[in-house]
């Protein structure tokens, strides 16, 4: 059983007092074989306060494992706030599920090459066991890179998932809840190893423009040749001159580069590019310096990003999604939401796409700073994307 409540009351007592409300937890089950399950999300209107909440909650709704993050703005109910005061809560009892949270900081890292059983040993997760893995991260304060790849090593058949924590502006800002500790650095999560499964609906908001190209020339993040002969800068010139004034003023201002990143391309090709950074570029040479390391072989394609285009794009993602949801509704949802992006669930057309899918499901998440999430047998940290986890039986 599943629930997503949320509170807009600015008073941390009254708000806590607002969510067990809504919870309705009168009738509390016993039965010591179910597990309680918290995951809350704290918008940073709170942050003088962060350090009360896991003891609030422990003494209002009394979990057995809680954890969360602070947030530029929450998602509870199917409700998004932002902007203002915000708690919210996914709450779960849970019967036959192994569920294993784990906290980790840099001082406890291993290192990337490390075997899988350092990893193992680090997070205390089964690796034959683990189904799924949610993640939260503090931007500041962690590689959350090298803890990507470890896990993808020591768990290569676990779906993972998860988020960059917001809300702050520097290290030591934001908040990690983890029981009834709070951190303001590290990453925090959650592993599965009973019957949930993830399964992962990525919106990026960008469409390609010009054609898929291979890399033949590199160093490092460093692309110097497309297709054998072409240097990146002279195509970017070329599609510029080529497009209408509307594609004009995107590739201006909104220019990316998508990477195919699925090894073994298991993966429709359009889900497997990965979204990066345009960094800079050299009018002597005619390289471009992109946000990812690059290798030769590797195939690109140009991308542009504008509120229209997500908005289209996540329209069409529900359509899809539209049949299989409803003959195979998920248990939750979870959504990791780039700060950058539209509010989907706020804005009608779209809130209409959801409803029409997942009316009854509970969806609980928060605006954050990255997303993350798989491509292909890869995990990656996206930016400007809105990450939808729906969690099945």
């Amino acid at each position: 059983m599943w629930k997503s409540v949320v509170s807009e009351k600015e008073n941390l007592t009254e708000a806590i007092e607002d969510l067990y409300v809504q919870l309705d937890l009168k009738n509390d089950n016993k039965d010591p074989r179910i597990q309680k399950l918290c995951i809350i999300f704290v918008s940073s209107h709170h942050e003088k306060n962060y350090y009360k909440i896991p003891n609030l909650i422990m003494e209002k709704i009394s979990p057995n494992i809680l954890i969360g993050c602070s947030g530029n703005g929450v998602i509870g109910n199917g409700i998004e706030i932002d902007g203002k005061p915000g708690i919210s809560i996914a709450y779960a009892e849970l019967l036959d599920e192994k569920i294993q949270p784990f906290y980790i900081d840099n001082a406890n890292l291993p290192n990337s090459d490390d075997p899988p059983n350092v990893w193992e040993k680090t997070l205390g997760i089964e690796p034959n066991k683990c189904k799924a893995i949610l993640l939260l991260s503090d931007p500041f304060s962690f590689n959350t890179d090298i803890l990507l790849s470890g896990l993808d090593y020591t768990y290569p058949n676990a779906n993972k998932s998860g988020g960059l924590i917001s809300g702050g502006k520097k290290y030591g800002d934001n908040a990690i809840f983890y029981n009834q500790k709070v951190f303001n650095n590290g990453a925090v999560g959650l592993s599965f190893s009973g019957n949930i499964k993830f399964e992962t609906i990525v919106s990026k908001g960008c469409k390609p423009i010009g054609d898929p190209m291979i890399v033949t020339k590199c160093e490092d993040n460093v692309i110097m040749e497309l297709d054998h002969d072409k240097k990146p800068l002279e195509i970017i010139e070329d599609l510029y001159e080529k497009n209408d004034p509307r594609e004009k003023y995107l590739i201006r201002n909104s220019l990316r580069m998508g990477i195919i990143m699925d090894r073994f391309g298991n993966s429709h090709e359009k889900d497997n590019y990965l979204i990066r950074n345009i960094i800079g570029g050299s009018k002597i040479d005619g390289c471009l310096e992109v946000g990812e390391l690059i290798n030769e072989g590797q195939i690109v394609q140009f991308h542009v990003k504008d509120s229209e285009t997500a908005n289209e794009e996540f329209h069409h993602l529900m359509e899809n999604s539209h049949e299989k949801l409803l003959n195979n509704s998920p248990e939750s949802i979870l959504v990791f939401s780039c700060l950058s992006r539209d509010n989907y669930l706020s804005n009608t057309k779209q809130k209409n796409n959801i409803n029409q899918s997942v009316s009854k499901v509970p969806i609980t998440g928060f605006f954050s700073n990255g997303e993350i999430n798989q491509i292909g047998d890869q995990t990656f940290l996206n930016g400007y994307t809105s990450s939808f986890t729906l969690l099945r039986l």
